[in-house]
């Protein structure tokens, strides 16, 4: 029997599944469940492969526990998810595995390799091959024993060249993915940030119409927003309240508001079936009212995720975000009204900022007055137009292993320095409002509640 070994690798600790591929550390929420690599294990476990999943970057001593586990497992292949950011620890890592086993074949996966596989390989003589897209569909094949050259969506090495196969079509029935394999996953590790319980990732759909100029969805996912059916997503919930005792979900699509018909469908069943289940999800701004806010309150929505990202219509204009302050005002009102928690999100750094800009964002921050901030900065992902912008200015320094390394913000007047001060200075001003304090010990319901709320306030105000 084949051995595969999925891992998120012990380089840095990142909400890697994401096209944001953000570091936990700056986040009041938490580590997610390794969702893309617990598909891809059901996927080979379907063609007879023995799998197995590790999220080496969860432990503490993560590396020591990879090469216990690497040393008796022996795996024929290695599949390694890999961010931009951590591109050059990430490939160094394979790099050693390489050395220890040079019989193992390594696949790397990751939004990185959707823009730029080939230059990776190129300069990565130890890796195999990169998966671009579609990565459950492209492991199918694999798993199945496919020709390298046959794999659509596949960058691999032939002897001394580089192949680059056409890119594999985006799957708009997402009901043909499979069903994550969780229980190869310690799922204790993935908890609810401020109660603490078992939480699980369940994918709704992916592909975005927008196409905002900091974003990578477009390349990673496509233009057109895809479902899955809302008995299928509905189901797997049932199933992981059953057989998991997990009854929070974070459901993962790019904009999980943007088809409405199916967002009320959804909340009709779960609220038909009573479903004792409380979940959160990311929307825009522009496709949410108080209706169906309401709605998805009475199905168990506990927050949203909105993006918020600049105080300044201009900047937005620019980021092509096709959103208006007022829009992002309606929406925050909504959720209050609904009873849903706000989480606010903010992009510092985009084309344009400035001082007086950063100063508009910090205030519009408090207006909007949301439960939870986070204040990110903007960074030129490969596959994204700010990157192009910041290529033609100059801002992009070339490295080894993929441009993995800026040197500044995307065409921003502030300095990275700056943004570094503004966006702390920020976060402790918001969360340190008494009136912040105060909503927050009403939300506490119990001891535990208390000390996580302490630990994640630590964590992001440091």
């Amino acid at each position: 029997m084949m051995r595969v070994l999925l891992i998120n690798p012990p380089t840095g600790t990142l909400i890697r599944d994401d096209r944001c591929q953000v570091p936990v550390a700056n986040l009041s929420s938490g580590l997610r469940m390794p969702l893309d690599l617990a598909c891809l294990a059901s996927v080979f476990q379907a063609h007879g492969w023995e799998s197995r999943v590790g999220d080496y970057q969860a432990y503490s001593d993560g590396a020591d526990k990879f090469w216990r586990e690497f040393h008796n497992f022996a795996p024929d292949l290695l599949i390694v998810n890999c961010t931009t950011p951590t591109l050059r620890a990430d490939l160094a890592f394979c790099a050693q595995v390489k050395k220890a086993r040079p019989g193992v074949k390594i696949i790397v996966k990751g939004a990185h390799f959707a823009v730029e596989a080939k230059e990776v390989l190129a300069d990565a003589l130890f890796i195999d091959a990169a998966i671009k897209q579609e990565a459950e569909f492209a492991a199918a094949d694999l798993a199945a024993g496919w020709a390298n050259e046959k794999i659509l969506g596949l960058v691999y090495r032939a002897g001394e060249e580089i192949k680059e196969n056409p890119n594999r079509p985006f799957e708009k029935n997402l009901d043909l993915a499979p069903l994550p394999a969780r229980d190869l996953l310690d799922n204790d590790l993935y908890v609810r940030p401020d109660t603490g319980d078992r939480m699980t990732s369940v994918l709704v759909g992916r592909g975005c119409a927008n196409n905002c100029a900091f974003c990578l969805v477009k390349a990673v996912a496509g233009s057109v927003d895809c479902r899955r059916s809302v008995d299928s997503v509905v189901n797997e919930i049932r199933e992981c309240l059953d057989k998991y005792k997990i009854k929070n979900f974070y459901l993962r699509a790019d904009n999980f508001t943007a088809e409405r018909a199916w967002v009320a469908a959804f909340c009709e069943a779960i609220i038909r079936r009573g479903l004792p289940v409380e979940w959160f999800a990311n929307s825009r701004v522009d496709t949410l009212d108080s209706g169906l806010s309401k709605l998805m309150k009475r199905a168990g929505c506990v927050m949203l995720g909105l993006g918020i990202e600049s105080g300044n219509q201009e900047i937005l204009d620019q980021a092509n975000k096709k959103i208006t302050l007022d829009q992002s005002r309606a929406a925050v009102v909504a959720c209050r009204s609904a009873g849903i928690l706000t989480y606010l999100f903010f992009v510092l750094g985009l084309p344009g900022e400035s001082r007086e800009t950063l100063e508009q964002t910090r205030r519009f921050a408090l207006e909007l007055d949301g439960d939870f901030v986070e204040f990110h900065e903007a960074y030129p992902f490969p596959g994204t137009e700010i990157f192009v912008s910041a290529q033609a200015g100059g801002l992009v320094a070339d490295e080894l292993f993929g441009r993995t390394v800026f040197n500044a913000p995307a065409l921003a007047v502030v300095s990275k320095t700056e943004l570094d001060v503004f966006r702390r200075r920020v976060t402790r001003q918001f969360y340190l409002r008494p009136r912040q304090i105060f909503r927050a010990v009403k939300r506490v319901r119990s001891w535990a509640m208390l000390k996580n709320y302490l630990r994640k306030a630590w964590r992001v105000m440091k």
